[in-house]
C-alpha cells in the first residue's frame, strides 16, 4: 500500500512520463492530454492546506470503497 504524496509530486512522475514517450520518426506532438484516476485528500500541514494525491491503490474496489476522481493534465506547446 503506497502512501498519499503532494500532489505537485504526482504530476512530476506523470510529466517525467509523458517526456520519456518517443513519437515515431516524423511525427512531432504539439501536445498531449493524460487523464488518470487518482485518490485525492487535503491534509494540513505546518505551511497550510496541502493536496495530496496518488493513483488508486487497489485494482478492484468494492461498494464501501470511494469512487477514485478523474485528474486530466494537457501539456501543449506554445
Amino acid at each position: 500500500m503506497t502512501g498519499r504524496r503532494a500532489l505537485s509530486e504526482l504530476l512530476v512522475d506523470v510529466a517525467d512520463g509523458v517526456l520519456g514517450f518517443a513519437p515515431p520518426p516524423g511525427i512531432r506532438p504539439t501536445s498531449m492530454v493524460v487523464g488518470l484516476p487518482v485518490e485525492i485528500e487535503v491534509a494540513h500541514t505546518p505551511e497550510g492546506p496541502e493536496f495530496r494525491a496518488e493513483l488508486p491503490r487497489f485494482v478492484t474496489r468494492t461498494s464501501f470503497d470511494p469512487t477514485p476522481g478523474r485528474l486530466t493534465v494537457r501539456w501543449a506547446e506554445e
